[in-house]
Formats: C-alpha cells, sequence, structure tokens
C-alpha cells in the first residue's frame, strides 16, 4: 500500500486485496470456494422473504423465493441476516425521516429494508441509521466513468447555495467526501460555479490534482461533451449562460447575492487568501469570463448504515434488551460502526466489518447451537 505523502506511518486504504481489482467480487469468489469444498449448497437468486417460526413463535428457518418463483422453506438453527440495509425502498427511508431530495442513488440492486422487515416481525430493536454519503454528484453521471463528475465535482470550486452565497470551505470535498455530503444535504440546494476559462483549462490540461481514481494532468477531450449532456439531459443539472446574469435567472438566485459573491472570490482569488472560510489558495478559481456554468450538485449515496442492534455476539436484540434466540445480523444492516456521518477517515471499514460481523456471527450461532 502506498504511504500517504506527509503523514508519518500513515497508508492509503483501498477497497480492493493486493494483486486484484475488484474487492469484493475476490472476496465472494473465495467464500464460495471454501463453502462449496466443504460440500454446502448454495441458492443463488433466492432471497429469504420471511422467517419461519414453530408453533411457540421460535425462529426455526426462512422462507426463500426462486427466481422462478417457487418458495423454499429452509429450516436451520439460526439464522444470519445480512441483506445491506434499505437505501432503495422509500418507505423504509420514510420511516427513519431520511429523505430521497437531491441524492444520487448508487445502491446495489436488492437493498430494500427485507432484513430489517424480518426482524422486526418479531420484536427487534430500533437502531440508529445513518446513510453512506461519499460527496458530491451529478445525477445521470457516474463518477468513475464521467469526466464531468471527477473533474469539476471534486475540485473545491466556488459553491453557492439558494440564496446565491457561499457557505463552506468548499476544498474540503478533497479531503473528506462525506462531510461534503452533510455541508451539501445541509442547503436547500447546492450550485458549483465555473467561467470558461476554467474549464478550458481542465479540458486541455486535466485534473490539477490526483484522486483515488484518476491521476491527474492528462487532457479531458470528453469534458465539453459531458457539459453539452448535461444542459440538454432530463435532469437539468447543468445550467449554461453567456452572462452571470443569464446564469442567476436560470439556477432561480438572486441576483445581487450572485454577483456580489462572485466579485469576492475573485478578490480573494487576487489576494490568494480565503478570508471567509479559509479555502486553501490552490482551490481559490476566479469566475470572470463567460460562458458561465452551474453544476447542481447531489450527495453520492451507496448505502444505509443500521437499524438493527447486536450484542458482542452478533445476536439480534429485542426491544427488552435481549438476544433474539437463533437470530444473528452481519454487515451494513447494523448500528454502531457509525453514528450520524460514515466514518470515511478510515476507508475500507465497512467492507472490513462486514467480513468480521458475519465470521463472528457464524462462531456465535455455532457456539449457541452447540451449547
Amino acid at each position: 500500500m502506498p504511504e500517504v505523502e506527509g503523514q508519518k506511518d500513515a497508508y492509503m486504504v483501498h477497497h480492493n486485496f493486493q494483486g486484484h481489482d475488484n474487492g469484493g467480487t475476490v472476496a465472494i469468489n473465495a467464500m464460495e470456494k471454501i463453502l462449496i469444498d466443504a460440500g454446502a449448497t448454495i441458492y443463488k437468486e433466492t432471497p429469504a422473504v420471511d422467517l419461519c417460526l414453530d408453533e411457540s413463535g421460535e425462529i426455526q428457518g426462512v422462507y426463500a423465493c426462486g427466481a422462478d418463483g417457487t418458495v423454499y422453506q429452509f429450516n436451520t438453527p439460526a439464522v444470519i441476516l445480512c441483506t445491506g440495509g434499505f437505501l432503495q425502498s422509500e418507505e423504509w427511508m420514510d420511516y427513519f425521516h431520511l429523505s430521497y431530495d437531491r441524492r444520487d442513488i448508487n445502491s446495489t440492486p436488492g437493498h430494500d429494508g427485507d432484513g430489517l422487515r424480518m426482524a422486526y416481525s418479531v420484536g427487534a430493536a430500533t437502531g440508529n441509521v445513518c446513510i453512506m454519503m461519499l460527496g458530491p454528484g451529478l445525477w445521470g453521471f457516474s463518477r468513475d466513468q464521467d469526466q464531468i463528475e471527477y473533474a469539476l465535482t471534486k475540485t473545491g470550486a466556488l459553491w453557492v447555495n439558494q440564496d446565491g452565497v457561499r457557505f463552506c470551505n468548499e476544498d474540503i470535498v478533497t479531503t473528506n467526501y462525506t462531510l461534503a455530503a452533510n455541508a451539501i444535504m445541509s442547503q436547500h440546494e447546492v450550485w458549483a460555479i465555473f467561467d470558461n476559462a476554467y474549464i478550458n483549462a481542465r479540458a486541455t490540461g486535466g485534473m490539477l490534482e490526483s484522486t483515488n481514481d484518476r491521476k491527474a494532468g492528462g487532457a479531458l477531450e470528453n469534458l465539453y461533451a459531458d457539459l453539452e449532456k448535461g444542459v440538454n439531459d432530463e435532469y437539468l443539472n447543468v445550467v449554461k449562460a453567456d452572462t452571470l446574469e443569464e446564469l442567476a435567472e436560470k439556477i432561480h438566485v438572486p441576483l445581487e447575492s450572485l454577483l456580489e459573491t462572485v466579485q469576492q472570490n475573485n478578490e480573494m482569488y487576487e489576494a490568494g487568501e480565503d478570508t471567509m472560510f479559509g479555502k486553501e489558495p490552490q482551490y481559490l478559481y476566479p469566475v470572470s469570463e463567460g460562458p458561465y456554468y452551474a453544476l447542481y450538485l447531489v450527495s453520492n449515496s451507496y448505502c444505509t448504515m443500521g437499524g438493527l442492534q447486536v450484542d458482542g455476539g452478533n445476536r439480534i436484540r429485542s426491544t427488552d434488551y435481549t438476544a433474539i434466540p437463533h437470530l444473528y445480523a452481519a454487515g451494513t444492516e447494523i448500528s454502531g460502526l457509525d453514528g450520524t456521518t460514515y466514518g470515511l477517515i478510515l476507508p475500507g471499514s465497512a467492507m472490513g466489518y462486514c467480513i468480521y460481523s458475519g465470521r463472528n456471527a457464524v462462531q456465535n450461532a455455532v457456539k449457541d447451537w452447540l451449547e
């Protein structure tokens, strides 16, 4: 792993295993082989749909539904829920008072809260939840593939809110995607403002700094095409205008406020110091040459974290804080790994916890069964 510049004994942690590009696939394939070698049968595309209870109300397995509609009853001494959260369920988002507004949903298919539903049906306690948000994004664009995403939303450029004024130190997006998303979600609307000179500089000279996914430098030949796509697509999240007056009208912010904000920005650029929020000088860019562009920023949201409380053995707790017999949980639907904000300061922590909590749940399920 590469050493982090300027930090002694610190290392950048990626989501991939050494020598492999796709960490999640590598881990799953390795575990699948171990299971098959041990004689296990794996039912793919056969999600559990409900808990199976005996006459006394104790859990004795699950009902599952195959891709062809076949319903299976699997009797087992333990059930481990690891269904990955509920970001794709509007019903569960509403239940936890979370909004879909201004979120670019990048969740894996199937995160619909079915694990929470099954656990709550047998008296599981509700735990705290948060959303894994990784910086600003744009509807209709991929942060991995589209140049407009990684070249313009992660640059520390001038951000204005619905009032046409700055509200934070924008260079936070270069150091902590999660806190940048929190800042964006604290406002009713957020626009990133650029002038043509800046866009042209990035199109011909590339990014100023490397990110986890992209290297600095190198022309971005598709940047203008991405901008035009955003101007004309159904999301209307890229606005182009010949003048600042026209831009203010199109993004519905007060003209006087926007003009004053741009003037302050340009003066601080000339002085080399952000006297309002302390943004690092290298992220101060002038906005002075039309045409001008405004990008409507939303939160890149990847999954929910939490909803179920567990004990040290990953046994799911009931509303009276005792363990529900035969029921365990693993992964991101467990509360406690994060509070209200995903802990990006330790990259890979969610993947690590998913692997650990699954192993811990299995070990304690076997221990409980033998006892």
